[in-house]
């Protein structure tokens, strides 16, 4: 059991806290709830922590291989990814029929399931899918790219690019059209790559030996960027809570390792969990309340993971684990 992973805990702490935060995006999407300011800019650093956790941690991986040991290291971190994607694929599958089904004919509705899950990773309230996606995309263009160092810096320019595109777009600054045709859909795997090569350069201040004040100055710039709604203000932000975790140091202790492992069950599973609860008779002062409901979302949420981390734990049920690893 991996207890310490040298000095980086603190990730594995902000990785269970920031899970919370994605279920919190999604309760705010499906259930039509508009949070407090505060809460949402904090919640909304929540994707773009674990895009650039995830580029931190595979940097450090990679940083001492070259040739084709670099491409097979992401070539294997990229089908690990994709496996994980089709296992979820098909986990979500019966909700996403239950959650379409009516909203179209049988052949238009597998139409828009396979095209969506080609070029976003998601459909419907499988959401959580693209990040794995996402991953599986960047992995395999950096095993592409890696022997020629014009195309890496080629594609970290046209991820940076489709980055501000995406954010145009949702901010109603560019036609659609213009998202429609620089990536047919698959802008959001572009922007998920984006963070994750922001997640690379946040590796190189590992010999910086003040790590917290900068995290904190980050975490300050993006809140008065969100303010104003400026660009990257999330990529700043998430590389400001990213630099914040690897600069505090916690105790080794087994529970790291078990909030690892269990945010991963609550950021795979929670989509069920929301899903049920949007679909539920709640009493009115539950549905009509942002808090209450959320609050109760969250609680099973976290329940959920450790009913399943526990029986992953069990010799019968060790092929529970397959589904997170």
């Amino acid at each position: 059991m991996e207890l310490d992973r040298n000095g980086f805990n603190c990730i594995d702490l902000f990785k269970y806290i920031m899970a919370y935060a994605v279920v919190s995006i999604h309760i705010g999407a499906m259930g039509a709830y508009i949070f407090p300011a505060p809460v949402e800019w904090t919640i909304r650093q929540a994707v773009p922590f674990f895009f650039i956790v995830s580029g931190f941690l595979m940097t450090r991986k990679a940083v001492c291989l070259k040739g084709k040991a670099l491409q097979r290291f992401y070539v294997s971190r990229g089908l690990k990814f994709l496996r994980l994607w089709g296992v979820w694929a098909l986990v979500y599958l019966p909700v996403c029929i239950v959650s379409s089904w009516g909203t179209g004919s049988f052949e238009s509705l597998a139409r828009s399931f396979a095209l969506n899950m080609l070029f976003r990773g998601e459909y419907a309230v499988a959401w959580p899918l693209w990040y794995l996606y996402a991953l599986a995309f960047y992995c395999f263009a950096m095993a592409f790219t890696a022997r020629w160092r014009i195309a890496s810096i080629l594609f970290v320019m046209v991820c940076t690019g489709l980055m501000i595109i995406q954010w145009l777009y949702f901010n109603g600054l560019s036609d659609s059209s213009l998202v429609r045709y620089t990536g047919i859909g698959t802008e959001r795997n572009f922007c998920g790559a984006f963070y994750v090569i922001v997640g690379s350069f946040v590796y190189k201040m590992r010999e910086c030996r003040q790590k917290v004040l900068p995290g904190l100055v980050l975490a300050g710039l993006s809140a008065a960027m969100f303010m104003v709604n400026a660009p990257f203000w999330p990529a700043i932000g998430g590389a400001g809570f990213a630099i914040l975790t690897t600069g505090i140091v916690l105790p080794a202790s087994r529970i790291w390792f078990s909030l690892r492992e269990q945010s991963m069950w609550i950021f795979y599973t929670h989509m069920y969990v929301v899903w049920i609860f949007c679909n539920m008779d709640l009493p009115d002062f539950i549905r009509t309340s942002a808090c209450l409901f959320s609050v109760a979302v969250l609680v099973c949420c976290g329940l959920l993971a450790l009913a399943l981390w526990r029986l992953q734990r069990l010799p019968s049920c060790r092929f529970l684990t397959f589904l997170i690893k």
